[in-house]
């Protein structure tokens, strides 16, 4: 996920469950096979299995928006860790200069400065008379 992206962290249950917007109930479901098993109706029987099958599928949509979201999270989980690996693999070379090189270095350097400064003084003090 991009930074700024939204991701539902929830379904509703209202919907998975209820039915509302239009799918089935679940508890009108179980208690109308509940009522057709007692009253030993066979035509009931069929249609609250038909009911509970909608439920079915509408809680396995449900389930299924859950995984999305869960493996969309996962994913921004695992982003969000590599980047703090990374950044915390480049602040520790920053931070961690290894005090006996960089010392070397700066004093290799400042004998090169003073190896150009006393040449280019050499050259200065040269005259017409020096070269001939």
């Amino acid at each position: 996920m991009a930074p700024g992206v939204v991701e539902d962290s929830s379904i509703r249950a209202d919907v998975a469950v209820k039915g509302v917007g239009g799918g089935a109930d679940f508890f009108a479901s179980l208690t109308a096979l509940t009522t057709a098993l007692n009253a030993n109706d066979g035509n009931g029987i069929r249609g609250a299995f038909a009911s509970l099958d909608a439920v079915n599928k509408q809680v396995g949509n449900a389930l299924a928006k859950v995984g999305a979201s869960m493996d969309a999270f996962e994913a921004a989980q695992s982003v969000a860790a590599s980047s703090k690996l990374t950044t915390t693999t480049a602040l520790s070379k920053e931070q961690d200069a290894d005090v006996f090189e960089a010392s070397s270095k700066l004093a290799l350097a400042n004998h090169a400065l003073d190896a150009t400064l006393t040449a280019s003084a050499a050259s200065f003090r040269m005259s017409l008379v020096d070269k001939l």
